[in-house]
């Protein structure tokens, strides 16, 4: 289905103290997206929904589509409905979304 890459799996056991500092550092480290972004993912059956930034991404078999979020009230909208979140607090955090959306969207061209 794609739209996960980046995740990782083996038959290994996990290395607890390596998961650690890798958790660690995708909750603090000012270079993990986790820190620069909104971030949401949502698996289904059928497809898989992801939000990062002001983008919604969603992956069915054969197809990706990607759809840009507008503003604050679409950001509180998307949240509730792709991803059952009710936090309109999310609005107030419209400009960092927009500027880091823009930031990174402008070192990708």
């Amino acid at each position: 289905m794609g739209g996960a890459k980046h995740f990782d799996f083996t038959l290994e056991p996990a290395d607890p103290a390596k998961l650690a500092s890798v958790c660690r550092w995708l909750q603090t480290s000012p270079t993990s997206i986790f820190t620069q972004a909104v971030l949401a993912y949502r698996f289904t059956p059928d497809e898989i929904v992801t939000l990062l930034g002001r983008v919604v991404r969603r992956v069915r078999p054969g197809v990706c589509t990607d759809s840009l979020i507008e503003g604050p009230e679409d950001l509180v909208a998307v949240l509730r409905q792709e991803f059952g979140i009710d936090l309109p607090e999310a609005a107030e955090l419209w400009p960092s979304i927009s500027a880091t959306h823009e930031a990174l969207h402008n070192t990708e061209a």
